[in-house]
């Protein structure tokens, strides 16, 4: 008997050596088997003992012994110290001899999960507890509860459990632990604008912005290589009833943050863009994207700036079909195309650098007519060098179009055939670079209808025969 307690006693060692048993905590249920060597006191204290309810064990020589929650080491520390008056310590031996089934226990409520137990093998924690019960798809609209010994130590979203997301980290369990896991209130909101997949989404209660948009598929972003540019200048816009918040998307998460509500609206807005045309004596004509604010003499530039040809003092902008000239040569004194901001829609016509009108109408010879320096040039003269009227013409409507000093248009009519029979002079006003004279036919105009024909005039006597657009982003 003697030599069976030594090899037993020496099993322990070796098997103490090797680490065996150092990290598994005793539970109610295990059996250890307690090993006294010495000769005389040996078939008094050894023998097998099962860890009670109340987490201890009981014998001669020790008395009552907690255990449950220490592992082999420390319970055979406790169990030396117990026994240091009656045998030496280097004589007592604690070893575990069987082990009760440690089992932890997920319950789930709304078909959550699958709900069952789970075998602590060596270690287990939550998310390896979890992972094999719970659909991915519906985790982040879980929340997984631990309870131990009746009291709840922690509660945490099983997706940000799943995903390593979770401030908490992952929880060693320990046996008997209850895992109850249930669905979280939610919220439904609205996801809309610049995103992968808009509509409605149903989310946590806590769940802030940058998580609704994530779970719309995030931002749908342009895919080119300046795509984390274009991210700065996204907006989102969050709408709770009549109010109306801005966020920028690439926000600090921190700023995101904000708790939404059932009814809210979250709106990815893209950047604002304009599309202008720049065409005439430009190098590269053509449409251009641009942001707001920019202004017309950075669409110049853009677009290769002005060639050897044209000038830039009396650019012409239509917009909604109406003329206004501006002067953007910024090398004169009077330029006002550093102020002027361009809006979507506008298009830019850079003409040549002439001295010349233009005559259009009932004519035998459109376009334009060079004004000779140092001599007064009147209508009359630039009739003559036109050709004279068509069949269908009439001295007695002409218009005269000249830039104001707001840079449209100012129109007026006069009858030149008063002029030519009575030798009324201002009837046969001077022409000065720039305007445009349209020679009517007898039934009458309107002057607003004027100003949109001599804007469409101009525009197409100066792209005629200009190469094709092309398109460029800023």
């Amino acid at each position: 008997m003697r030599a069976g307690r030594l090899c037993v006693a020496l099993l322990m060692l070796v098997l103490a050596a090797l680490g065996f048993g150092q990290d598994l905590k005793l539970a109610v249920g295990d059996v250890v088997e307690i090993v006294v060597t010495a000769p005389s006191l040996s078939s008094a204290y050894s023998g097998d003992f099962a860890v009670q309810s109340d987490g201890s064990i009981y014998g001669v020589g020790f008395g009552r012994l907690l255990v449950a929650q220490h592992t082999i080491p420390e319970a055979q520390r406790l169990l030396r110290q117990s026994m240091n008056r009656l045998v030496k310590p280097e004589e007592v031996f604690l070893t575990l001899k069987s082990e009760v089934a440690r089992r932890v226990f997920v319950i789930g409520a709304s078909n959550a999960t699958a709900g069952g137990s789970v075998e602590i093998v060596g270690s287990l924690g939550l998310r390896q507890a979890l992972s094999g019960m719970v659909a991915a798809k519906d985790a982040d609209l879980l929340e997984a509860r631990v309870f131990r010994a009746g009291s709840q130590i922690l509660k945490v979203n099983v997706a940000d459990l799943l995903n390593g997301r979770s401030v908490t980290g992952d929880l060693p369990l320990e046996p008997n632990d209850i895992i109850s896991v249930a669905l979280t209130p939610t919220v439904r909101v609205w996801v809309a604008g610049s995103v992968r997949n808009p509509g409605p989404q149903l989310l946590p209660e806590s769940a802030s912005i940058d998580q609704a948009v994530a779970q719309a598929g995030g931002a749908d972003l342009p895919s080119t290589a300046d795509a984390l540019a274009f991210r700065g200048e996204y907006r989102i816009l969050l709408r709770r009833g009549t109010t109306l918040t801005e966020f920028p998307l690439s926000a600090n998460p921190s700023a995101l943050a904000v708790g939404l509500e059932s009814g809210d609206t979250v709106t990815v807005m893209p950047p604002v863009r304009n599309r202008i045309v720049v065409a005439g004596e430009v190098k590269t004509p053509g449409e251009l994207v641009t942001r707001p604010g920019e202004t017309l003499v950075e669409a110049v530039a853009r677009a290769g700036g002005v060639t050897a040809e044209g000038s830039a003092a009396e650019a012409i902008v239509y917009r909604a079909g109406e003329p206004t000239v501006v002067n953007a040569d910024v090398n004169s004194e009077r330029q006002t195309g550093t102020k002027f901001q361009l809006q979507d829609g506008d298009t830019v016509l850079i003409r040549k650098n002439d001295r010349v009108v233009y005559v259009f109408g009932e004519i035998l010879h459109q376009g334009k007519v060079s004004v000779p320096t140092g001599k007064v040039f009147r209508v009359t003269d630039a009739l003559a060098q036109s050709g004279g009227l068509s069949q269908t013409g009439t001295l007695r409507r002409v218009y005269l179009a000249r830039v104001g000093p707001d840079g449209h248009y100012a129109v007026r009519e006069f009858n030149l055939d008063e002029f030519i029979k009575d030798g009324k002079l201002s009837s046969n006003p001077e022409l000065e670079p720039g305007d445009v004279l349209l020679f009517g036919q007898p039934k009458p105009t309107f002057l607003s209808a004027v100003t949109q024909v001599v804007g469409s005039l101009l525009f197409l006597d100066t792209i005629a025969g200009a190469a094709g657009f092309r398109t460029t982003v800023p």
